[in-house]
């Protein structure tokens, strides 16, 4: 199943919302055949990063997005969760490779003589773009363009003609920002041909540079450019249009068809649903974490809280408990969940805490699910103690085993209480601003506490009198309401339905169907204003 967060939005009318905030993963807002938002596709398909990609119509832009900080240009980048925005081409491109810098992959290499090297291609690049849309818009005498773009282009010639190793700028072994940011606008020059504006690409004799053609050639083959690659057909309808209506502007619809544009389902994030015991085991994700798990686990929702916290892409691979297949069984965890499996190897972790400050650490992220600050993050292991008495009491009152349980559920809530009373502006544990792993740990067991009401264990929850808790019910509020942890909450319906089964069976496992019909945890609400 696609994951909805990752579907390509198609924006074609001043009369169109604006969409609700991506609550996992970056939202870049451009148009398929534009060179400049083509860079910044380029740089997520080559470090493998997922992004939503919004596609705008320019003649109808709604006022909302010029107001998105650009002025009505493309492209703009969106931090998951709306937690600010960038713009201009080469700022959005650098951006995600600077933020993203823990990858194997970086646009900018980190020897600082290449980078350096890296930026005077650049220059030359800036210097170049001009050319192809004075040939776009024959403005000029051809000869003039032609003999005036002719040391650039000798510049880039000798420049490739110096390698030794590799057919890239600079003899890299792989694209830099010297290779994204020409390919683009030299794509759409080579697009020329065969379209009015051909007499002007003809001065270019770009025949005449074979090191600059065989370049351009291995970035077309290349596969992770291709994902991004401006489709030559599309881009001379566009030509066509633009020299009938004498409009330089970049349209849906028509020469742009949607269909063509919209990005396929990424097959290694697509959600994979192991049944029973006769299901075989995948092969190794190559590109992301998976996490094995069921989608009602509190201990698997702590570590989706985490990842999507992070905004770390990861496949969700769901597991029926009541018939695991013996290959998980045989896995390190020994049939328990969550198991977090790492890219491309055998590598693998178990226990809900250890994978979720594993991967707090291993994906160095502006967000902290532990603080930096010892003082905090020594509080922050406190709270965890606390939740872990509090969860098993939860776990007692599910079972209904025991004495006093409501009173021993309420002892830890007055402790949560008084800590949170103890915030100033802070709207998390800790007075923190963002959830910690203090606040992600305790919200999946306190959520199904609260789900049960109007269930037979409906009597304990007047026992615990929430009422009594008005900051813990302020704090579940603020939890319930953040977009980002949304996305892992399970469902109160789905939650009653399992609590159904287990107290008419007596067995106290999660199982897939049934009550846990697949959902998708976020859907978006993309409709005209009526």
């Amino acid at each position: 199943m696609e994951d909805q967060n990752l579907k390509t939005l198609w924006l074609v009318g001043d009369d169109f919302v604006q969409p609700s905030p991506n609550p996992v993963y970056m939202r870049l807002y451009g148009h398929p055949l534009c060179p400049y938002v083509e860079r910044s596709r380029m740089t997520f398909h080559l470090k493998e990063i997922p992004f939503q990609f919004c596609c705008v119509d320019f003649p109808s832009r709604p006022q909302w997005f010029k107001e998105l900080g650009s002025e009505g240009r493309v492209p703009v980048l969106e931090l998951p969760n709306n937690k600010g925005r960038v713009i201009e081409s080469a700022v959005v491109a650098q951006f995600v490779d600077d933020y993203y810098c823990k990858c194997y992959y970086q646009a900018f290499p980190k020897d600082p003589i290449v980078k350096a090297k890296v930026k005077i291609a650049i220059e030359k690049v800036n210097s170049f773009v001009p050319f192809f849309y004075k040939c776009l818009k024959e403005d000029g005498e051809k000869a003039e363009v032609g003999e005036a773009a002719k040391p650039i282009l000798e510049w880039f010639e000798a420049s490739l003609k110096s390698n030794k190793k590799t057919e890239y700028f600079l003899d890299q072994e792989a694209p830099t920002f010297a290779d994204i940011f020409l390919f683009p606008h030299f794509t759409r020059l080579t697009y020329l041909e065969g379209t009015k504006c051909e007499p002007y690409l003809k001065e270019l004799k770009l025949e005449s540079y074979p090191h600059l053609m065989k370049w351009h050639k291995k970035m077309l083959d290349h596969p992770k450019v291709q994902k991004s690659l401006c489709c030559k057909e599309a881009f001379q309808g566009f030509v066509k249009d633009m020299k009938e209506t004498g409009v330089l502007t970049l349209k849906l619809g028509t020469y742009c068809d949607k269909e063509k544009f919209t990005a396929p389902a990424e097959p290694n994030l697509l959600i994979l649903r192991v049944m029973n015991e006769t299901f075989s085991k995948p092969p190794v994700n190559p590109q992301y974490m998976r996490l094995y798990g069921h989608p009602m686990g509190p201990y698997v929702e702590r570590c989706r809280m985490t990842l999507n916290l992070k905004g770390v892409p990861f496949q969700f691979v769901h597991l029926d408990l009541s018939s695991l297949p013996d290959w998980y069984k045989n896995m390190e965890s020994s049939g328990q969940i969550p198991l977090l499996e790492l890219p491309n190897e055998e590598i693998r972790l178990y226990e809900s805490d250890v994978v979720a400050q594993f991967i707090d650490e291993y994906y160095q992220t502006p967000y902290k699910a532990l603080p930096e600050e010892a003082y905090l993050r020594a509080w922050v292991k406190v709270v965890l103690a606390k939740v872990d008495g509090f969860t098993s009491f939860v776990l007692k009152a599910l079972k209904e085993e025991g004495e006093n349980l409501a009173e021993s559920i309420r002892t830890f809530l007055t402790w949560f209480e008084n800590k949170l009373k103890e915030n100033t502006c802070g709207s998390y544990f800790l007075n923190q601003k963002e959830p910690t792993l203090a606040d992600t740990f305790l919200m999946p067991q306190f959520t199904r506490l609260t789900y049960f009401e109007g269930t037979k264990l409906h009597y304990i929850f007047e026992e615990v009198k929430f009422k009594d808790f008005p900051r813990v019910m302020l704090w579940h509020e603020t939890m319930k309401n953040n977009p980002v942890i949304q996305v892992s909450i399970c469902p109160k319906e789905a939650f009653h339905k399992f609590l159904e089964d287990y107290k008419s069976t007596g067995v106290l496992t999660l199982k897939l169907g049934t009550y846990c019909q697949f959902y998708i945890s976020q859907k978006h609400s993309f409709k005209k204003k009526k």
